[in-house]
């Protein structure tokens, strides 16, 4: 390899290692308006092309292997000039590589999707490192093969403490995290895994409902008019009642499960029943006893 071509090489390499390790995988920018918590604490996320940074990892991993073996075989033979820039750059992939681990740790992932029949574009979000874990939902505004940039319309933790609801999925849901639902209604539903739905937002009223607030959400919530239930579901409110005596996340109230019984919906009134079945009978009240006369 002649000289102009090596410094090329070398050239391309510092750039590249460059990238890996300071080019962000995803950005967040900070609602100026926030009131507090994480509910209306991001105003927008922007994620790299989960494609564009494998090219830059694993090109990065090849131009390092590829000097590495270019500066050994000048002992042999003249493979490149200046071979030990090449061993040189081949080692600064190293803390390249950490820096970008590093920055990284708590980079946003998009997860499930969905569409309404207008065309809005909506995604749940994931950040997450260890304890430290957040959620957003967040209406897609712009996406091309380099980046996605979406307006979040809210947030909740997953951990310490966490705070979801149990609903039951339509038929056809599918198991893999960070799920996203939407109903007849206009509910949007953000299930982080299972049926643990942890964020909501309403599009007709554009309300988000986050920590808190989504434990009140009803398990029937994400039953439409006509379309199946996913009965595992059930079966694991089933369960969640006969345990867990004391209110808590992902246990619904008695008003909330007594109130399926009025439902139009037929499906959600025979779900009502079952739930009552598995939900603790309240104690009856004891009655007064009149003081004995003195």
């Amino acid at each position: 390899m002649n000289k102009t071509a090596s410094l090329i090489l070398y050239g391309f390499s510092i750039l590249l290692f460059a990238t890996l390790a300071l080019l962000p995988i995803s950005l967040e920018t900070v609602n100026p308006a926030r009131t507090g918590g994480l509910d209306d604490y991001y105003a927008t996320i922007t994620v790299l092309s989960p494609g564009l940074v494998r090219l830059i990892e694993w090109g990065s991993i090849f131009v390092a292997v590829l000097l590495l073996v270019l500066a050994l075989t000048c002992f042999f033979w003249r493979a490149i000039r200046y071979p030990w820039v090449a061993f040189l750059l081949a080692l600064a992939f190293l803390p390249a590589a950490a820096t970008h681990v590093v920055l990284n740790l708590m980079q946003w992932t998009l997860h499930g999707r969905v569409e309404t029949a207008g065309g809005r574009r909506f995604v749940f979000a994931d950040s997450s490192f260890l304890q430290g874990q957040e959620m957003a939902l967040g209406e897609i505004e712009t996406e091309n093969p380099i980046f996605t940039h979406m307006r979040v319309l809210g947030a909740n933790n997953g951990d310490s403490p966490r705070s979801w609801a149990s609903i039951i999925r339509p038929a056809d849901a599918e198991e893999f995290y960070g799920q996203l639902y939407l109903t007849s209604d206009q509910m949007l539903l953000g299930v982080r895994y299972a049926n643990r739905c942890y964020l909501a937002y309403d599009l007709k009223k554009a309300k988000f409902y986050g920590h808190e607030a989504i434990e009140e959400f009803s398990p029937y919530v994400a039953i439409d008019p006509g379309r199946k239930i996913f009965d595992a579901d059930v079966t694991a409110i089933e369960k969640l009642l006969e345990v867990q005596a004391t209110p808590g996340p992902g246990r619904p109230t008695r008003e909330i499960v007594v109130a399926g019984l009025e439902d139009k919906n037929e499906v959600v009134q025979s779900v009502a029943e079952r739930l009552l079945r598995s939900y603790p009978e309240e104690p009856e009240p004891a009655e007064e006893q009149e003081s004995p006369a003195e």
